[in-house]
């Protein structure tokens, strides 16, 4: 009898642990996918004011939104221990990185393959 009850209340905890554990999982990638879309409606922002208002800008909009987003992110302590931002774009075959930021450290790494 104590064995049936001991195995019911395993069961039981390791069903709520795996419900809770879930629900956990489920709100945070939920954050995140907010946090990205967040941080893309910022960029864009920047990079529209930058295309009407950054026509004196010597190597373009592209790069003065570049430069404002770099300079954010140098100024910036981090996400926490494991938190990273990066931004890349797509040039043929390859993702180029032009922006990484872990930690305190803003690098860019080298490209990809696509």
């Amino acid at each position: 009898m104590i064995g049936i009850m001991a195995s019911v209340v395993l069961i039981v905890a390791v069903t709520s642990f795996n419900m809770l554990f879930r629900t956990a999982l489920a709100e945070e990638r939920a954050r995140l996918v907010e946090t990205a879309k967040s941080q893309a409606r910022l960029i864009e922002a920047i990079a529209r004011f930058d295309a009407k208002y950054s026509k004196d800008y010597s190597e373009g909009a592209r790069a003065a939104t570049l430069s404002q987003i770099v300079d954010a992110h140098a100024h910036y302590q981090g996400f926490g221990e494991t938190g990273e931002f990066t931004l890349s774009r797509r040039d043929g075959d390859d993702i180029v990185f032009l922006l990484s930021h872990r930690h305190s450290d803003v690098v860019t790494p080298k490209p990809v393959p696509f």
